[in-house]
């Protein structure tokens, strides 16, 4: 078989599945299968549905809600020799497994990266994908890692998420699942480690092949997970280890993502979705995971100095003025 299909189930996406198991089920590429990973509390409101399923899909029910455990309840019960992961609310361009294939049986690869649209109608019929292949391995981790690295970037496609891609499933048994203690930024982590066995990559920049809803009940909209970035870092850390990533850039966006998800839950609070004080202890519990202790940012640390004692005086309007003007490139010296 050639491709599994992993798509996690969650009901309140429910108003979505259709077109999600639609856009799997009508693919003009017939070889794969599905996998549906249905929470166990929730079976009820699927069989409600009434979807027409094939045998091509299989049901797996789990006893989890979460996102990556039910992934990996997906990834232990496929069989393809290429594996797909698909969000639930998300659909695919009809011919994603048929241009996946025509690539696959010319070009031998790991892991096939291709663009995405945030327009429902936004899928367009090309006449041939435009292909790159990388094989040399330094390029490879340039584009997997660039973000974390002094490195320039090669390549605009979104890398940092597991959907819109094609992964070589025997790179993943027995060494690669999804970090369960990690409930927001687990795909980058997919990713990277996945990143670390693989040979090459191929990128497919004008084919549009995944589009990605982002709508008010989405995961990432959920409040619980913007609390949950320590587990996150921990992991970054040691994939940073085991590349040996340890440059300004590095330091640098792992600020650039406890700020950004700072700024998220300043939002919130601003529009009353959480307390004072769960903003502070976010910024208080995080931060010291993402500040410096490199002396050659010297800008950074001044900066960061400022934000540490406004944690500690739990000083909210200045601590938001900090972090907005974080966004302002002249703020800080060091940044090129």
């Amino acid at each position: 078989m050639k491709f599994s299909v992993i798509v996690p189930l969650y009901l309140p996406y429910k108003q979505y599945i259709y077109d999600c198991i639609a856009s799997i089920k009508n693919q003009s590429f017939k070889d794969f299968e599905c996998i549906l990973v249905l929470p166990k509390i929730q079976e009820n409101d699927f069989k409600n549905l009434n979807i027409e399923l094939d045998e091509r899909f299989k049901i797996v029910e789990s006893p989890y809600t979460e996102q990556s455990q039910n992934r990996n309840i997906g990834i232990k019960n496929c069989g393809g020799d290429y594996l797909i992961f698909v969000d639930c609310d998300d659909f695919l361009d009809l011919d994603y497994l048929q241009i996946s294939n025509d690539i696959l049986v010319n070009t031998k690869t790991d892991l096939i990266v291709y663009n995405f649209t945030r327009d429902v109608n936004g899928f367009k019929k090309i006449k041939e994908p435009s292909v790159s292949i990388y094989t040399d391995k330094k390029i490879v981790k340039n584009i997997l890692f660039s973000y974390y690295t002094n490195e320039e970037k090669i390549t605009s496609l979104n890398i940092n998420t597991v959907w819109g891609k094609v992964f070589k499933r025997n790179i993943i048994e027995n060494q690669i699942l999804f970090d369960e203690k990690t409930r927001c930024g687990e795909d980058v982590l997919f990713v990277l480690d996945f990143g670390h066995y693989i040979t090459s990559i191929l990128l497919v920049e004008n084919y549009i092949s995944y589009c990605w809803r982002q709508n008010s009940s989405s995961l990432m909209s959920n409040i619980g997970p913007f609390f949950d970035l320590n587990n996150f870092f921990e992991h970054l850390d040691k994939i940073a280890e085991k590349e040996k990533i340890n440059s300004i850039n590095y330091i640098k966006s792992k600020f650039e993502i406890f700020n950004i998800r700072s700024n998220n839950l300043l939002n919130m609070y601003i529009r009353k979705a959480i307390k004072k004080k769960d903003f502070f202890n976010f910024v208080k519990n995080t931060y010291p995971k993402a500040s410096y202790s490199n002396k050659t940012l010297v800008e950074y640390n001044k900066f960061g100095n400022k934000i540490s004692k406004c944690i500690l005086k739990e000083n909210y309007l200045l601590l938001s003025i900090l972090l907005s003007l974080y966004k302002v490139k002249n703020v800080l010296k060091i940044r090129k």
